[in-house]
């Protein structure tokens, strides 16, 4: 029962039980290894943001130039389909890792992990990177990069909103060092009216028709005081 074989043109052939089909074979003129398939056993040991020795598998790319890449690629030969994860060789101090899926026959970059800990998602066609984790600044920029601990750039006129499925009122709580609660400061929406809360309670009200109350969330004129002046 053949085992292994060597051809003469260095390709090198390992055998199933069988003897009968290769399932591991070395192309000597392509310098690939085609495998129906490949466990790796072992212990790798991760200490202190550096890998050990007992690295269970690495990757690596001879050349040492800006811009090259080395990968592993997902490819369905029946529907001609490849994904791949890559690092990329960014500069002598950088390298980053992106993700790329493929639709309708087209492999596109979805996600790129920086060096620095930057973490880019793409939009559609993988070109332009539309989310945006700003790992130095602590920051979250949506559609543009941040500016601010979270940045939201859109042309819409009104790009965010807070939606609350299961009942009323939504809103957004504000709360800075001396403030005595998450509940203490909001601003939110009861229905079609706009709420304000101060101390815990809500202090200020428009409803839907316009009017205004203070001191009362029923306002019954334009403006409509409740409480002492």
């Amino acid at each position: 029962v053949d085992r292994f074989k060597i051809a003469a043109d260095g390709d090198v052939s390992f055998y199933e039980d069988t003897g009968t089909t290769a399932k591991m074979v070395w192309d000597a003129s392509a310098e690939m290894l085609t495998t129906s398939g490949l466990t790796v056993d072992g212990v790798g040991v991760f200490d202190a943001g550096t890998f050990a020795d007992a690295d269970v598998l690495t990757l690596r790319n001879g050349a040492n130039t800006d811009g090259e890449y080395i990968g592993l690629n997902f490819d369905n030969d029946i529907r001609s389909r490849t994904c791949y994860i890559r690092a990329n060789h960014d500069s002598s101090t950088s390298q980053s890792l992106s993700f790329g899926t493929d639709d309708s026959g087209t492999t596109t970059q979805r996600l790129k992990i920086d060096g620095n800990g930057d973490i880019s998602f793409y939009e559609d066609t993988g070109t332009t990177a539309k989310l945006f984790w700003d790992a130095s600044a602590e920051s979250l920029g949506i559609g543009t990069s941040p500016d601010y601990p979270l940045h939201v750039a859109n042309t819409l006129g009104f790009p965010v909103l807070i939606e609350r499925t299961d009942s009323q009122d939504a809103g957004i709580r504000f709360k800075d060092s001396t403030t005595t609660d998450a509940d203490s400061v909001r601003l939110g929406a009861r229905g079609d009216d706009l709420r304000i809360f101060t101390g815990g309670a809500e202090t200020f009200r428009i409803d839907s028709s316009g009017s205004v109350g203070i001191g009362t969330s029923s306002p019954t004129a334009g403006i409509h005081l409740s409480g002492e002046t």
